[in-house]
């Protein structure tokens, strides 16, 4: 289902990938600027279309809370906490170290 959402988001929205991505085991794809919610489908989209299966995403802890936080995790998201005592880049070095 969402395969078919991000091939319509590419021809509703005009944009196209071009290009190829080099597979490594381990690799951090950033989608930015990051100006609004938005962006996540571009990013949901670009997931799919290039056949990024076992891709993950981060956001800010708040959005995982209530009914949203149950789906964002089996779309593969990571809660991050922005007040905590280690910063935003430490916490995801953590996590790819992991």
């Amino acid at each position: 289902m969402l395969t078919l959402i991000s091939k319509i988001y590419w021809r509703l929205t005009g944009w196209r990938i071009v290009g190829t991505l080099p597979y490594e085991k381990k690799m951090i794809l950033v989608i930015a600027p990051h100006t609004s919610w938005g962006d996540i489908l571009i990013g949901f989209a670009a997931r799919h279309i290039l056949k990024i299966t076992h891709a993950k995403f981060i956001g800010k802890k708040e959005l995982f809370e209530g009914i949203m936080g149950g789906m964002l995790r089996r779309l593969r998201g990571i809660p991050i906490d922005r007040s905590g005592q280690l910063r935003v880049v430490e916490q995801i070095a953590e996590y790819f170290r992991k």
